[in-house]
C-alpha cells in the first residue's frame, strides 16, 4: 500500500511562471489545432464539391447511370481523353467522336443507347 500523504511529488513548489506557461502552452495548442481543423475542414470540402470528379459522379446520380454505364464512361474518357468525363454528359460531340472511334467498336451500342438517353437524340444510323 502506498501512503499517499508521504508522496514527495505531491507538495512540490511548482512556479508561477511554469504554470503560466502551461497554460499558454495549451491555449496555443487548442488554437493551432483548431485553425488547422477549419482550413483542413474548408480544403476538403472545395476538394469534394468543386471538383471535376465530384460533377461527373452528380450527373451520374441524376442520370441513375449504374455501375457499368460508369466504367463505360470512364473508358470512354480515356480513350479519345476527353479532359473532362463531366463532358461525355454534357456536351453530344465528345460520343459522336467516341463512336466513331474503331478501337471502341465493340461498345457502339452501348454508346448509342447513352448518347440517346442524355441528349434525347435519335441513335445515329451510321458510324464512320
Amino acid at each position: 500500500m502506498i501512503n499517499i500523504a508521504a508522496s514527495p511529488f505531491l507538495f512540490a513548489k511548482v512556479d508561477d511562471s511554469t504554470v503560466t506557461m502551461c497554460i499558454v502552452g495549451a491555449v496555443v495548442l487548442v488554437v493551432v489545432v483548431g485553425v488547422a481543423a477549419f482550413f483542413g475542414n474548408r480544403i476538403a470540402k472545395k476538394m469534394r464539391f468543386e471538383s471535376h470528379g465530384s460533377l461527373f459522379s452528380n450527373l451520374c446520380k441524376a442520370h441513375n447511370l449504374p455501375r457499368k454505364e460508369r466504367n463505360l464512361l470512364k473508358h470512354i474518357g480515356q480513350e479519345i481523353k476527353v479532359p473532362q468525363l463531366s463532358l461525355l454528359i454534357a456536351d453530344p460531340q465528345w460520343l459522336d467522336r467516341a463512336i466513331i472511334t474503331k478501337s471502341l467498336a465493340p461498345k457502339l451500342k452501348s454508346m448509342k443507347k447513352l448518347r440517346a438517353r442524355f441528349f434525347n437524340l435519335p441513335e445515329k444510323a451510321k458510324s464512320k
